[in-house]
């Protein structure tokens, strides 16, 4: 009996997430096939995509223009040889497709980091709806990229720090970590913030005993990521020599006349309310107080867990404050994940707080699904009002 009654539940979780997959696939296909030209693909298209591939690896920038991201580019190119130069759906289906794997992999996390299973479902399904995370998932730019790697990196970061598995884990830190900066360079950030999240841990007692590790343990992990994030840095150092000069020039340049923030007071202070505005559009806004409340509330399987997107965002923010090099919200979505998994940890742990305050008898968090299903109306009266009307294109 007992057997059955977990094959039925384990039949309807599973259920449920192809039924969240199936959404997020409708979602990101939706329009997919629309006109070349929204979100600045024309000038990626006719600027870099349309040339041959050693130009595409060897120039950064044309004019005053910005730069582009590298190895998307060259997949477009490779899907234009194939495909032809005016199909909508193949230049768009790399990010569709890094869209989708990204979904996988946010609901991977999620189930590494919490104990509940609600909450990794959940955290999937707000991912699904998710208004930037769709329009980046059918747009032929390199953000679904930078999103998927990054994503993909956590995750292996999260399995080799708790696994033996050195080659197989190690190596796809490595590839997604590298893949993700050669993608968009501003990706560093993100790779120096999750390197400093895995010595935290293997340096503080009290963290590393809570994956298992002594002291004799630790130092082999230690060396083991030190090896792959050294590895990483020298490719990505490599694969952007032939840009650097070209890097440093021109992006000095467009920077200066393209300044997100007019002064170091604005980048102070608006820095990190406008990557929350870019995560949360319009109304969902209300509800990124619930990513706080999952940090410090929230359950995870361990401590150390709850320090990962604090640091990840915080080196990003004070080594953007240090530098003084500030750019669009867009280039720093790979917080994204971090931020819907902890968002809806606090969510459910607010609903348990809720319970037990008006002594609540029943084992069900309604208040945690009401506040669950409040958010996803939300964000689907932003994607169909606002989001959707807002790429269409006519040919």
């Amino acid at each position: 009996f007992h057997y059955q009654e977990h094959f039925f539940f384990a039949k309807v979780f599973m259920l449920i997430i192809v039924t969240f997959f199936l959404i997020g696939i409708s979602l990101r296909a939706n329009q997919l096939g629309r006109a070349l030209g929204g979100g600045d693909e024309n000038e990626i298209l006719l600027s870099w995509v349309y040339t041959p591939i050693d130009s595409i690896v060897n120039t950064w920038s044309y004019g005053a223009m910005g730069g582009h991201h590298v190895f998307h580019t060259i997949i477009l190119r490779m899907m234009v040889l194939l495909f032809g130069e005016e199909n909508e759906l193949a230049i768009r289906f790399p990010a569709f497709a890094a869209g989708v794997a990204c979904l996988w992999f946010i609901y991977k996390i999620a189930k590494e980091i919490s104990p509940s299973k609600t909450v990794a479902q959940l955290a999937l399904l707000a991912a699904v709806i998710c208004p930037i995370h769709i329009y980046y998932s059918q747009t032929a730019r390199g953000y679904s990229f930078m999103m998927f790697f990054s994503t993909l990196a956590i995750y292996a970061t999260l399995k080799l720090i708790k696994s033996d598995k050195y080659f197989r884990w190690g190596l796809l830190l490595f590839l997604s970590g590298f893949l993700s900066v050669y993608t968009l360079p501003l990706s560093v950030l993100f790779i120096l913030g999750l390197a400093l999240w895995v010595l935290f841990v293997l340096k503080t007692p009290a963290l590393k005993t809570e994956f298992g590790l002594n002291l004799e343990s630790s130092d082999k992990k230690f060396y083991q990521f030190l090896s792959v994030f050294l590895l990483m840095g020298i490719c990505s150092f490599l694969s952007y020599w032939p840009l650097i000069d070209q890097m440093m020039g021109k992006s000095a340049e467009y920077y200066n006349n393209s300044k997100v923030y007019s002064s170091s007071w604005d980048m102070l202070i608006y820095f990190i309310p406008n990557l929350f505005l870019k995560v949360f559009p319009g109304s969902l806004i209300y509800f990124s107080p619930f990513f706080v409340a999952g940090i410090f509330w929230g359950k995870t399987c361990n401590r150390a867990y709850r320090l990962l997107p604090v640091i990840i965002l915080l080196t990003t923010y004070l080594v953007t404050l240090i530098t003084g090099l500030a750019w669009y919200p867009r280039v720093y979505l790979f917080n994204l994940p971090l931020f819907l998994i902890f968002l809806v940890s606090g969510i459910f742990w607010a609903g348990e707080r809720f319970r037990g305050l008006i002594k609540s008898k029943t084992s069900i968090n309604w208040v945690g699904y009401s506040m669950m299903g409040t958010y996803v109306a939300l964000a689907l009266i932003e994607i169909f009002l606002n989001h959707y009307p807002s790429i269409k294109t006519y040919n």
